[in-house]
């Protein structure tokens, strides 16, 4: 970066740290579909909302854009509680 910055800027870095983290959910599946791949499904979205790729840095996770998005799931009739929590829970 030393080699592109101009005399007078100065550059300020942060220091990010590694967060492990869960998300538990419930979903409704219609009746007619399979549960299975609901459940599937749903873990694949988010899975790609929490894309490291997607993210900025402090960026801050909002979890009814994660509940809007488990309701496009085919399949997914309504969702339930949501759960994040930074510990496992069994």
């Amino acid at each position: 970066l030393n080699q592109y910055r101009i005399i007078s800027d100065s550059i300020y870095l942060k220091v990010g740290y590694i967060i492990n983290f869960g998300v538990f959910f419930d979903v409704v599946a219609h009746k007619f579909a399979e549960k299975n791949t609901v459940k599937l499904q749903c873990i694949e979205k988010i899975k790609e909302y929490f894309r490291v790729e997607k993210m900025q840095f402090s960026q801050p996770t909002y979890l009814s854009l994660l509940e809007r998005d488990l309701l496009d799931v085919d399949g997914v009739m309504t969702t339930g509680q949501f759960i994040y929590s930074n510990r496992t829970i069994f």
